[in-house]
């Protein structure tokens, strides 16, 4: 396991360039990109920084692709340089919701224009022109996405499952960002002037940046810059308003420079969230005060480039990088008078510092913190590796379908296939207080309402959260976007629009349990369960446990069948609270995480992850959901010691998670899971296999070291 990641290369798409030089040239001068939108545009009229020319062939990729997707491209090809990298993470809010709107309010109704909806297809789409085979889904953690997708890459590099990773973020300005913020009254009419005195809110952009990352005991050559250390946590305080003292932010960056092996001293310039709103400032403001004893340069890079959202963590992590390479503090740009009350030390003129190491913040809706550190690849510092982590300990677990609440679902799975429809009203809110599900919608609440449930089962609540969704939340989005159209774009609820974030169930379930560890985020289709277990699994350390792992979805009338989800319902959902892995107790651990090929070797790749010689037969049965019948075959003669047995179940793999892990504390698998005859468990696993475009296992034991 190579104990260091460096980077190796940088693609970056902005306002102000594209190309790090030309980013970099553009920010020390003191450029700013933010204009008026002309009519034509979504948001015309608002001060935005908008992407401009571009290439006119497709180096971006196809013109019919949504715009996200080719900004990521142009990035992310410029940042692999013609390699391959094992895996991809791509932080992203808004996937291809600039296509969907147009195609909502030109009332199309053919499911084929919907097919880069999905956030999940930014990554997969990148994956496909690079020829990636390894890990590859999407984070949407709102504005600390970028830095998160660099922080599970970075812990997939530690643990040895991969060697070199393509990671940051991309999105494009749409109609729900623009309208969604200005609705908020989170905008700057002017343009954004962070950390001013008079500063009135934020200006929104968009970009893709990407890292090419490669762990090494040493640096490689090329090497630009080292990522040493990262930092995550939850205010779980409030759905868009930060902490107020900023201890949360304060704790990720204590946790960042803890993770690099630094002290504050070393810490020669901090590159700021910095939106340019009252309140964000403030709170950062506080944060940084609490960590740092003395002055330390500061500036935020959003009165050049705009506030990217998911992008912005990637963009300002590799603007930090080349501040290392420049030697030079940047300047926070459209800065006019400094707000003394903040007690920062911006810099208004770039100047340059014998920089060793710099730490950039994300801070996002919902409270989610990250906190990156980079320094210069031949910096010396002390730091352990540390032992990268395999499983979770099953301490608690809950489901809902169709067919009802846990105890009804785990019967009726026994019994046979559960057939379609919603979960029940009375199961997806019916734990909550009839205040707090007045103003949620239903995925929100039927995540809070499993998280509910599973505290009360488990006697304990969960100190982080990691949740796995395809969608998000289509009712606050259609709700929105239908009220925008009605009203010529003027008018539509702030309320739908903090609610179609992805990450809002996951950050209404940390305010609910008061869990301020990391929270993830991971729209990856159907494999989005196993993509938040495996980044829960590289990321959250001991501190940070009891998990809550979700898995959930919702149908919606409208949009889910134009999203090829179907339009009949077939609703389900899980929840699993996860601890240390400890001995005696059934443990749960993603497998693999990789590409679907005709040829098989995914099943090689499978089989191979596993024991040979006397352990052989540890895994007594297989469950697999979108097997093709050639391949449930190969299956059974992959793995000739187990029952392997087709699943269809509402919810997947996270509610079969959920039965097995049942089932292991009753030592048997019951008849008609797998096979006729109940399997005995334990000393056992049994692997929970899901097939899509990209396949994903789980294996769920007890005893197994």
């Amino acid at each position: 396991m190579g104990a260091r990641t460096f980077a190796v290369r940088v693609g970056v798409v902005s306002s102000v360039g594209t190309g790090l030089d030309l980013c970099m040239d553009a920010v020390l001068a003191g450029r700013t990109g933010l204009r008026e939108l002309p009519g034509g545009l979504p948001g015309a009229g608002l001060v935005a920084g908008r992407v401009a020319n571009e290439p006119p062939d497709d180096a971006w990729g196809p013109r019919e692709l949504p715009r996200t997707h080719r900004l990521a491209l142009g990035a992310a090809r410029e940042a692999a340089g013609g390699r391959i990298p094992d895996c991809v993470i791509v932080g992203t809010t808004s996937g291809g919701i600039d296509r969907t709107e147009e195609n909502l309010r030109d009332g199309v109704q053919d499911p084929r224009a919907y097919a880069f909806h999905g956030a999940h297809t930014v990554a997969t789409r990148i994956a496909d022109e690079l020829g990636v085979v390894g890990p590859t889904f999407s984070v949407a953690t709102a504005c600390s996405s970028g830095a998160i997708a660099i922080a599970i890459a970075l812990g997939l590099l530690r643990s040895g499952r991969v060697h070199t990773a393509l990671a940051g973020g991309a999105d494009a300005l749409s109609r729900l960002t623009l309208h969604g913020f200005r609705l908020l009254q989170l905008v700057d009419p002017e343009g954004t002037r962070p950390l001013d005195r008079h500063r009135a809110g934020m200006s929104l952009g968009e970009a893709a940046a990407f890292l090419f990352l490669v762990a090494a005991d040493a640096p490689p050559p090329g090497a630009l810059a080292e990522v040493c250390g990262v930092g995550m946590s939850c205010d779980a305080y409030h759905a868009t308003k930060p902490l107020p003292g900023g201890e949360q932010a304060a704790n990720a960056i204590r946790r960042a420079l803890a993770d690099a092996g630094i002290g504050t001293e070393r810490v020669g310039y901090i590159n700021l969230h910095g939106t340019g709103t009252p309140d964000n400032d403030v709170a950062e403001a506080r944060a940084i005060q609490a960590v740092f004893p003395g002055a330390v340069p500061v500036s935020s890079t959003k009165g050049a480039t705009g506030h990217t959202l998911a992008a912005a963590g990637a963009l300002e992590a590799a603007l930090s990088i080349g501040a290392l390479l420049r030697g030079q503090v940047l300047p926070s740009v459209r800065l006019r008078e400094i707000d003394p009350s903040l007690g920062l030390e911006p810099c208004r003129q770039a100047r340059p510092a014998a920089l060793e190491f710099v730490l950039s913040n994300s801070f996002g809706f919902g409270g989610n913190n990250a906190a990156l550190v980079v320094g210069r690849a031949e910096a010396g510092r002390e730091w352990d590796a540390g032992r990268p982590r395999r499983r979770f300990s099953v301490l608690g677990t809950a489901c809902a379908s169709p067919a009802g609440d846990t105890e009804s679902t785990l019967a009726a799975l026994t019994a046979g296939p559960i057939g379609t429809g919603t979960i029940p009203d009375s199961v997806a809110s019916g734990r909550l207080d009839p205040r707090v599900r007045r103003r949620l919608k239903r995925l929100t609440s039927l995540v809070l309402s499993l998280a509910e449930e599973v505290r009360t089962s488990a006697t304990t609540s969960a100190c982080s959260v990691a949740f796995g969704t395809a969608w998000g939340s289509l009712e606050d989005t259609h709700t929105f976007l239908a009220e925008l159209f009605a009203t010529n774009e003027k008018l539509a609820s702030p309320t739908a629009f903090i609610g179609s974030v992805h990450n809002a169930p996951a950050a209404q379930a940390a305010l609910g349990l008061g869990a301020t560890g990391p929270n993830l985020t991971t729209p990856s289709g159907r494999t989005s369960f196993e993509a938040a277990l495996l980044a829960a699994t590289v990321t959250v350390d001991d501190a940070d446990l009891p998990l809550l792992l979700v898995g959930a979805d919702e149908h919606h009338p409208v949009l889910s069948p134009l999203l090829g989800a179907g339009a009949e319902p077939r609703e389900g959902a899980a929840a699993l609270l996860l601890g240390p892995a400890e001995r005696g107790r059934t443990t749960l651990g993603p497998l693999i995480h990789r590409r679907r090929d005709r040829e098989g070797r995914w099943i090689e790749a499978l089989r191979e992850l596993l024991p040979r010689g006397p352990e052989a037969d540890r895994v007594v049965a297989v469950l697999v959901d979108g097997a093709r019948p050639r391949e449930l075959a190969d299956l059974a003669a992959a793995f000739p010691e187990a029952q392997v047995g087709a699943r269809s179940s509402p919810g997947g793999t996270a509610v079969d998670t959920v039965l097995v892990a049942r089932a292991f504390a009753a030592g048997v698998l019951p008849a008609g899971v797998a096979g006729a005859e109940p399997v005995a468990l334990e000393g056992r696993s049994v692997l929970l296999v899901t097939v899509d475009d990209w396949v994903a296992a789980v294996e769920v034991a007890r005893d197994v070291g």
